[in-house]
């Protein structure tokens, strides 16, 4: 089964408002990291998504509706969960 395939089995759209991009600075390497905040229906705080390296960040647009297609992965510390962005 390939990646693109398994995506269209197992994961999940978010419809939501785009509350925003949040960019983070890793200060021992430089290197940048993106996510979005979207207002969902029916949930008391906005949903954090992390996005991908070569996801279209110009797409998203405060406060206007997005369509996300996410995956759910394991977080860092194995702990949790995180709602990743797939890139079209």
């Amino acid at each position: 089964m390939q990646y693109k395939e398994m995506v269209e089995k197992t994961g999940l759209r978010i419809v939501g408002i785009c509350k925003g991009v949040n960019e983070f600075v890793k200060a021992e390497t430089g290197r940048c990291y993106y996510s979005v905040d979207v207002e969902i229906k029916g949930t008391r705080m906005p949903v954090n998504i992390k996005l991908p390296e070569q996801y279209n960040k110009s797409e998203l647009k405060p406060f206007e509706l997005v369509q996300l297609d996410c995956v759910i992965i394991p977080s860092f510390d194995r702990k949790g969960i995180q709602i990743q962005a797939v890139a079209k």
